[in-house]
């Protein structure tokens, strides 16, 4: 009998990738649980973390290149899938022109450091500025959009990512996210429920979402709009802190008073009515806001995947910069980045994240250079794009 193995790795499912210890028998994963001698996640792991064994043993699982013949994929050494790909390629771009090569940028690309540096080189040199570059697609333009275009409009600086200030804030307010399940959308949690209730037990956490998520349980009260509509909320607490504070800016402000009048409309019966919501579920929060002297909100895909996402980001934007929560002890602070310290040199100001869109869909512009993922079928369609290169994404799933 061979003898079991313990090794220590770290779960890649997503952004806080916690450490695991696998147990090895027989060349297989037999156990896997949450390592309590990680300096961060201090063992704690999360269902998905705990199935990764699961995944690298799934019957369908690709462990090695497959080619379709004859209607059935079969196992194939890696030099001729790779060069069976070149080939393919270069008859495509030889045929059609590089722009039809239509490349994207997975979310579990997203989680592989090295993977996504050597697809972006990859996809560097398939671009010529004189030869015509691949449309990209990514994840950014199915659940992120509205937190780089928001960031971009207000900061100056698509890569502005607030994340809350877990271990100071006293007033939180999610909204559209449930950071119990997923840790936090693109900011990252470990071990979930212990900052929560911490925050909780320190001053208030209020979750708003339609219903009644894993998180809502942890938080002090919740409110449940109809989808889609907590901008409402969101909107007349920002009319009634200009009007009767607590105004506390930290960064200065342009348009203030053009702020004041877009929101005339929003009174407290019509937001609550537009929302879906008790009236005095808003004053108990506005209230608690004003107890605390200010607020950070936290968004998620609810929020970033509605037809919404963008004023409701910016107006989470809006009441942080003027309750004097933003990039603030206490309330939320600028990731500096890994791969780029942001802190390191003076960030260039974008005057304009568009970019052109997809020939099939003129009225959609692409952000940033990534075109909209929904463009994909119709220039498959269209036969503007005849190949595509996939890294790190379940499209069918996704898109």
């Amino acid at each position: 009998m061979s003898a079991r193995v313990s090794k220590k790795t770290y779960c890649r499912i997503c952004t806080n990738q916690c450490g695991m210890v696998v147990d090895i028998e027989d060349e297989r994963i037999v156990k896997i649980r949450a390592d309590r001698e990680h300096p961060l996640s201090k063992g704690y792991s999360c269902p998905k973390g705990r199935a990764i064994g699961g995944i690298h043993h799934h019957p369908d699982a690709i462990t090695r290149p497959m080619m379709r013949r004859d209607g059935q994929l079969v196992a194939v050494s890696w030099d001729e899938a790779l060069d069976d790909i070149a080939d393919r390629l270069r008859g495509v771009m030889a045929d059609h022109g590089r722009e039809a090569v239509g490349v994207y940028f997975g979310s579990g690309l997203g989680m592989d450091a090295s993977g996504y540096r050597l697809v972006d080189t990859f996809y560097k040199a398939l671009s010529d500025k004189g030869a015509g570059t691949p449309p990209k697609f990514s994840p950014l333009t199915i659940d992120g959009t509205a937190k780089l275009l928001v960031a971009m409009q207000v900061g100056g600086f698509p890569g502005l990512n607030p994340k809350t200030d877990n271990d100071a804030c006293d007033m939180l307010v999610y909204v559209g996210v449930n950071p119990m399940v997923s840790h936090g959308h693109n900011t990252g949690m470990f071990n979930p429920a212990e900052p929560i209730r911490a925050m909780a037990r320190r001053g208030e956490v209020w979750t708003i979402d339609p219903l009644f998520t894993e998180t809502a349980k942890f938080s002090t009260r919740h409110v449940q709009p109809y989808p889609g509509k907590d901008y409402a909320i969101l909107a007349w607490l920002t009319r009634e802190i200009i009007d009767h504070g607590p105004v506390a800016l930290a960064q200065p402000v342009q348009g203030l008073e053009q702020l004041r009048a877009a929101l005339a409309g929003f009174d407290l019966q019509t937001a609550a009515q537009i929302a879906g919501v008790p009236e005095q579920d808003m004053l108990d929060l506005l209230a608690a806001i004003r107890r605390k002297g200010g607020v950070v909100v936290e968004t998620g895909t609810g929020v970033t995947m509605s037809k919404s996402a963008n004023v409701t980001q910016w107006l989470a934007w809006v009441l942080m910069i003027l309750t004097g929560r933003m990039n603030r002890k206490g309330g939320t602070w600028f990731h500096p980045g890994f791969i780029t310290r942001f802190d390191s040199f003076e960030l260039p100001v974008l005057d304009n994240p568009f970019t052109p869109g997809p020939p099939t869909m003129p009225g959609v512009s692409g952000i940033f250079g990534d075109w909209p993922c929904a463009a994909l079928p119709g220039e498959i369609a269209a036969g503007n794009i005849r190949a595509v290169m996939n890294f790190g994404g379940a499209m069918l799933r996704s898109f």
